[in-house]
């Protein structure tokens, strides 16, 4: 059977040079992961390349169900301790609704 692992990790912030570092950088360790046969989520690289294509909210209110749904569908949820983790209210959902479903978590420091 496949695993599929869901990687939070901050997003927004006030600063846009910081979301577009957020989003390299995770985006480079979900490509190093997919290269070594993991099948791997991240919101955020799929949600930042189609803000690209179309006007939308980049909101964790816009976004919530977009990823609740995909995180059930997982088998692990992965958790980068970039800076921002702790206080992001995405990051802080993903990890309460993975813990009330029994989706083991795991953290990784960046």
């Amino acid at each position: 059977m496949y695993e599929l692992i869901y990687v939070a990790s901050p997003y927004n912030h006030p600063d846009p040079e910081i979301v577009k570092s957020n989003f390299e950088f995770i985006s480079k360790k979900v490509a190093e992961r997919v290269s070594n046969g993991e099948v791997v989520f991240s919101p955020i690289t799929y949600g930042h390349i189609l803000l690209g294509f179309h006007e939308m909210p980049s909101s964790w209110e816009f976004w919530n169900n977009f990823c609740i749904t995909f995180l059930l569908k997982s088998n692990k949820l992965v958790v980068y301790k970039m800076p921002g983790w702790e206080v992001s209210k995405g990051v802080q959902e993903e990890i309460s609704v993975a813990r009330d479903h029994n989706i083991p978590i795991e953290y990784i420091e960046v």
